[in-house]
């Protein structure tokens, strides 16, 4: 349902724009795809389900990163969240999906009272954000789908994620994909978040 609602999301932003459509043309001719940084503030309006961020997602440009921020209620302790997001490696094949991930600035304040022990973690400042890949890894329950986790650095491989795993159509497009191009970076600007690929050595 969310693949779904991202691609109505997705031409919805499209018929307002049809620019748009022109631009990204010209830009994957010169293996360079870029995404307004707009029409990702759409999506998150338009797209995410509402009960993740009930108070909504926000999506600012902090270049070479993406700034994230909502509110959220994390063990029962309402938090006003914000973090720095950018990706630091991409590998895409037939078995892999994998992003390693680079978070930065994160601030947490609450937005609500609470006697929980993260809100009193918040309060008191002692709760060290600097180094989150060091938590993650000390997660006791840590997701499958995160294989890394270290400094200021997560590794994801969405192919952790039997759902996708299991999809022949996932795995044969990352496969054929693979074997033209490559993802050489994910960078952003003030307007664009930009997804630069080169051609695979494989196809010459």
């Amino acid at each position: 349902m969310l693949a779904l609602d991202l691609m109505n999301a997705s031409f919805g932003y499209l018929r307002r724009n049809p620019r748009e459509i022109l631009k990204t043309a010209r830009e994957l001719v010169a293996l360079r795809l870029g995404v307004p940084i707009d029409g990702l503030r759409w999506l998150a309006e338009h797209a995410l389900p509402h009960n993740l961020f009930p108070i909504g997602l926000r999506v600012e440009a902090a270049p070479p990163f993406l700034r994230l921020g909502a509110e959220v209620n994390a063990m029962g302790t309402p938090i006003r969240a914000s973090l720095c997001i950018g990706v630091d490696e991409v590998q895409v094949n037939a078995n892999t999906l994998q992003f390693a991930l680079r978070i930065a600035e994160i601030d947490l304040e609450m937005a609500g009272e609470s006697v929980s022990p993260l809100a009193v973690l918040i309060k008191s400042g002692v709760l060290d954000l600097s180094r989150p890949g060091d938590l993650v890894h000390h997660l006791p329950m840590r997701p499958p789908v995160i294989t890394e986790a270290r400094g200021d650095r997560i590794v994801v491989d969405l192919f952790k994620i039997p759902m996708v795993a299991l999809n022949p159509a996932i795995r044969i497009t990352a496969a054929l994909l693979s074997a033209v191009l490559s993802v050489d970076a994910i960078e952003a600007d003030e307007e664009r978040l930009y997804v630069v690929l080169r051609r695979s050595s494989a196809a010459g």
